[in-house]
């Protein structure tokens, strides 16, 4: 008699309550995500602020154009010195 008395608490649990607490938990976890959300979205916002005030000043003489570096200069003059090797 015990055991059918267990038995169906164990049903009523599983089919009733389980599912509940699974909701009420997946409610707890969407309304931090939601906050989570608001403070990512205002520190986005003073992030991008930051970055306005902190904008280099670009200058426009040479649009288009790049200075080469000293490193590609140094492996070109290298490359030249193997090139010009006579013999063995």
């Amino acid at each position: 008699m015990i055991n059918i008395l267990f038995f169906g608490l164990g049903v009523l649990f599983i089919v009733l309550i389980l599912p509940l607490i699974q909701e009420l938990s997946e409610l707890m976890c969407l309304m931090l995500e939601t906050l989570k959300s608001i403070f990512a979205k205002i520190v986005a916002k003073k992030n991008l602020e930051i970055e306005e005030l902190n904008a280099p000043e670009v200058n426009t003489n040479a649009i288009g154009f790049e200075i080469p570096s000293c490193i590609e200069e140094e492996y070109f003059e290298e490359e030249e010195k193997h090139k010009n090797k006579i013999g063995f």
